[in-house]
Parts: structure tokens; C-alpha cells; sequence
């Protein structure tokens, strides 16, 4: 029987586990220098954390400045309804008050032109006696 690769390999595993690697002074500067990047890493994620602080409670500050400026715009929205109401109210109001007074002076011309038809109505059978009574004596005399 011929052995098996798989068995190879783990004999190779199994036996490079006891190689020791030397840890040299580069390598060890090296990790000095990514230790010494993790922290300026660290001190800068720390300043934006910060940072983002700020940013969220400036935020939120703008939120209730919003919500104020909502309830403000609210309020003037009410005060505008009930204005637009009183100026509904005052137009009736005024188109009551001329309709009043179109009626009045039509009523008042009506008026003056009856007593004007009425007068000459009235004095219609006047004239036409002092007319006859004209030729009554115009012809006796």
C-alpha cells in the first residue's frame, strides 16, 4: 500500500510546529510603529466621536428650534383662519350694506319719479279744463 498524501502533510504540519521563528529588532520596530499608528488611530476616532457629539446636540438643539418655529408657523396659521373669518363676516357684511343702499336709492328714485308721473297725472284733467274754459271765453268774448 502507498502512503497517503494526506498523511505527508500532516507529518510536515506536525513538524514545522516545533521550528522557532527568531523575533528579529526589525520586526520589532515594526510592531512599535503599528502600535504607536493604533493610537493616533485611537485619538482620532476619539476627536470625531466628539466631534459627532457635538454635531448630534447642535442637531438637536436645531430640532427644537424647528418645533418651536412649527408651533410658532401653528399659531399663525390660527391667526390667519380667524382673520380670513372676519374678513368673510365684513364682506357679507358690506355686500348687505350697499345691497341696503342700492335699494334705498332705487327706491328714492322710484319715489321721485311716481310724485313726477303722479303730478302730471293730477293735473292733466286741469289743464285740459282751463283749456276748455280758454276757448269757452275766447269764443264769448
Amino acid at each position: 500500500m502507498r502512503p497517503s498524501p494526506l498523511l505527508f502533510l500532516l507529518a510536515l504540519g506536525y513538524a514545522q510546529k516545533d521550528i522557532v521563528v527568531p523575533f528579529t529588532l526589525a520586526d520589532r520596530e515594526r510592531l512599535i510603529q503599528v502600535e504607536a499608528e493604533q493610537h493616533t488611530l485611537r485619538r482620532e476616532m476619539e476627536s470625531l466621536r466628539r466631534e459627532m457629539d457635538g454635531l448630534r446636540k447642535e442637531m438637536d438643539g436645531l430640532r427644537k428650534e424647528m418645533d418651536g418655529l412649527r408651533k410658532e408657523m401653528d399659531g399663525l396659521r390660527r391667526e390667519m383662519d380667524g382673520l380670513r373669518e372676519e374678513m368673510n363676516a365684513l364682506r357679507s357684511f358690506m355686500v348687505a350694506l350697499v345691497t341696503t343702499q342700492v335699494a334705498i336709492v332705487i327706491g328714492i328714485f322710484g319715489g321721485i319719479g311716481y310724485l313726477i308721473w303722479d303730478r302730471r297725472q293730477t293735473l292733466r284733467p286741469l289743464r285740459k279744463r282751463l283749456a276748455r274754459l280758454e276757448r269757452q271765453r275766447a269764443s264769448g268774448a
